[in-house]
């Protein structure tokens, strides 16, 4: 078979071209829609990654407020224990000071058989025995002599008797001044 080819050169370059063209432009199609469909799969990668990080987030959140809920209920516990110490703390008094100053103002024949201390009414009430009215009467003094009591009651029937006194003296406490003692 012989092939005989009348076509002039010009004609043939110019077929020539348009073959390569039309194979570029194959080409760059399937370009385009490579790009087009990882594009696209790229953008729905993202949508589900945010998708996902916005639930983790939120997961996150919901843990730690929860977290923080305990934690803040443990913190408000704990306030509400060191209030009430503080307050226990703001509160006490020194009881013992009060019982060694009237220990320390009793003479040496004044027995106390009966101490009431009331916080409340901020009094203490006394009962004894004393061998001599004279030392009921320095036991007193003693008292009138101290910054913390005043209002001494010292009803007269307790220095009527010489000898062999039972007494009752109820005294007015100026709980502010204990830290003085």
């Amino acid at each position: 078979m012989i092939r005989l080819n009348l076509i002039p050169q010009s004609i043939k370059h110019n077929i020539k071209l348009k073959r390569i063209n039309k194979f570029f432009y194959k080409i760059n199609f399937v370009l385009i829609i490579f790009t087009f469909i990882i594009t696209s799969s790229m953008l729905s990668a993202k949508f589900i990654i945010q998708d996902k990080f916005k639930k983790i987030t939120e997961e996150n959140n919901i843990k730690t407020l929860g977290l923080d809920k305990e934690n803040l209920s443990k913190t408000q516990k704990i306030n509400n224990d060191i209030n009430v110490i503080s307050e226990i703390q703001n509160n006490f008094i020194f009881w013992s000071k009060i019982v060694e100053d009237l220990s320390n103002k009793i003479p040496e024949n004044v027995i106390i058989s009966y101490i009431k201390i009331d916080k409340d009414s901020q009094t203490i009430k006394i009962r004894g025995h004393a061998t001599f009215r004279s030392d009921l009467l320095i036991f007193k003094q003693n008292l009138d002599d101290s910054l913390i009591y005043n209002d001494i009651e010292f009803p007269i029937k307790n220095i009527l008797q010489k000898e062999n006194v039972d007494f009752d003296i109820s005294i007015k406490i100026n709980l502010s001044d204990i830290n003085k003692i």
